[in-house]
Formats: structure tokens, C-alpha cells, sequence
């Protein structure tokens, strides 16, 4: 399963938490350039299900 987040922040260190935060399904992260008011960075998340988490789904 993939997902993919926009992330719209204005200091280094707002983004650096969010970071911090998905590390264990972290997949990749691109960082834009600034458009006006705002930093823009893309986030994506691989999680690869256990066989308890199918378990629970089912």
C-alpha cells in the first residue's frame, strides 16, 4: 500500500517533526521550491501490512 501526502509548512522545523513522526513507514520525500506564503513538500508512505494487521482488516 502507497500513500501520498502534501505537506504545506512555513519553518524547516514544522516539516522536520512531520518527518519525524512517519520515519517508520517513511518512503520518500520531495522537497519544493517556495511558491509565495508557503513550503511545499511531498511525502510518501509504504506500509507493507503484517499478517495481523490483514487479520484485523478481514
Amino acid at each position: 500500500m502507497s500513500v501520498k501526502i502534501k505537506v504545506s509548512y512555513t519553518d524547516d522545523g514544522e516539516l522536520a517533526g512531520v518527518i519525524r513522526l512517519l520515519s517508520p513507514i517513511l518512503r520518500n520525500v520531495r522537497v519544493q521550491p517556495q511558491k509565495g506564503r508557503f513550503k511545499r513538500a511531498y511525502i510518501e508512505l509504504n506500509h507493507e501490512r503484517t499478517t495481523s494487521e490483514s487479520v484485523r482488516k478481514c
